[in-house]
């Protein structure tokens, strides 16, 4: 955006020490606030409208994310009397009572999204056809909602790789048929069901493998997913807890399949990566996967083991459905951004 000569001042949490805390480049500026671990969005929310109150005439509008954007960017266009839009990426409303969280805690993030829901934004950014779908659910005006769907990550394709030197370097063969899965291990994610496939996919493919690629978010999967995994008496399968980027690139590259086995998406970046890198693909039939998926894949019912090593076993056997290759072109994403700018 900041290239379309429009300044961007960017105010952010900063995850990584070793990361500036200011930085200035030409048409931009953006400022890392460091946070506590615990109440992150009580002490973000406070710390970011003071440091954007300090910064107030360097902006125009303001342009907030859920969720930890969201109350920060509505409290500075009040106090201000700026306007301001709000990107959504994902909106479960109801669906937060089916992810496993005591009915408390369930309600407090159900509550929060009802109350995003009605605050005053001239705009809702939604990231997929589903994530509207759950805005209007929750209450907000249709005709305040756009979608502008996220680009695709083509920075992954810059590098070109020799398959089967990759695989030979990893310990794999070209006969072995890879299956890739990797994200979040939190509560929407699935991985649960997943771990406690494979046992019954290397009972059934031979030449299956897997790689895993888990980080914790939710103590209570990942305690089932570790208690799965000791279960799998096999040694073809790889887990790791994390990986630099260009290792799972690598992965991205050797692996026959992506399997995304996710409760709900609000738009699916998996997805699209495993589209773009020109993989088979399982994933489950939920959220925004049916509306971005493309090539060669198979849609499954969620929260199914059983689900999964069918869809396996389909994706083995050449048995799945085609969809022309859809892209999600990031020019197309700021322009769209740009033109919702100008109309406020």
């Amino acid at each position: 955006i900041s290239s379309k000569d429009i300044y961007c001042t960017v105010i952010t949490s900063r995850t990584n020490k070793k990361s500036l805390l200011n930085e200035n480049n030409l048409n931009q500026s953006i400022y890392r606030i460091n946070i506590p671990k615990y109440f992150f969005r009580f002490f973000f929310t406070i710390k970011a409208v003071y440091k954007s109150f300090k910064l107030k005439n360097n902006f125009d509008l303001i342009h907030g994310s859920t969720y930890g954007g969201a109350l920060p960017a509505f409290i500075l266009s009040i106090l201000l009397r700026k306007p301001a839009i709000l990107t959504v990426h994902e909106f479960m409303c109801k669906k937060w009572f089916e992810f496993g969280h005591n009915f408390f805690t369930s309600s407090f993030y159900y509550l929060s999204e009802l109350l995003i829901s009605k605050m005053s934004f001239k705009k809702f950014i939604a990231v997929s056809n589903y994530t509207k779908t759950k805005l209007i659910e929750a209450g907000v005006n249709k005709n305040k909602i756009e979608v502008i769907y996220n680009g695709d990550n083509v920075i992954l394709l810059t590098n070109k790789f020799e398959v089967d030197e990759l695989r030979n370097k990893y310990g794999y063969s070209k006969d072995d048929f890879i299956f890739l899965a990797y994200g979040r291990a939190g509560i929407t994610k699935g991985f649960e069901y997943l771990v406690e496939a494979i046992p019954k996919i290397f009972e059934k493919i031979k030449k299956a493998a897997f790689i895993l690629i888990l980080t914790k978010a939710d103590n209570k999967i990942w305690k089932k997913i570790e208690k799965s995994i000791d279960k799998i008496n096999s040694n073809r399968y790889t887990f790791c807890k994390q990986v630099e980027i260009n290792k799972l690139i690598e992965y991205l590259a050797i692996a026959d399949c992506v399997v995304i086995p996710s409760l709900s998406e609000g738009f699916g970046f998996t997805t699209r990566e495993a589209v773009i890198f020109g993989k088979k693909i399982v994933a489950t039939n939920v959220g925004s996967i049916p509306d971005v998926i493309s090539g060669d894949y198979i849609l499954i019912d969620s929260k199914s083991a059983d689900a999964i090593v069918k869809g396996c076993l389909d994706i083995y056997n050449n048995n799945y459905a085609s969809k022309l290759h859809k892209h999600f072109n990031w020019d197309d994403t700021i322009n769209n951004y740009i033109s919702i700018y100008r109309d406020l």
